[in-house]
């Protein structure tokens, strides 16, 4: 659970850079204090309070499936690509 929440804090600042206007909430689920079970999860989000309009979910979702992409794609090394490197053989057991 502790190192959870350093988790969790780096993740909501990196979110709240991406969708400034939009309130990031935690729920951590669990079974220890402060946390919410898994069944009870629904009903915590259902209860949090409604801050966007249609269009605005629209374009938040856009944004951060655009983002969500952007970090998926591993980016290319700099500099020369390596030459002489031999391809390791499968197959070969001694």
């Amino acid at each position: 659970p502790n190192r959870v929440k350093g988790l969790l804090a780096a993740e909501k600042k990196k979110m709240a850079r991406i969708v400034v206007d939009v309130p990031v909430h935690d729920i951590i689920v669990g079974n220890g204090e402060g946390q919410v079970p898994l069944k009870k999860v629904r009903t915590k989000m259902l209860k949090l309070p409604r801050v966007l309009t249609g269009p605005q979910v629209t374009t938040t979702n856009d944004r951060l499936r655009a983002m969500g992409d952007l970090m998926s794609n591993m980016p290319l090394p700099k500099g020369p690509m390596p030459k002489g490197m031999r391809m390791p053989r499968g197959g070969k057991m001694r």
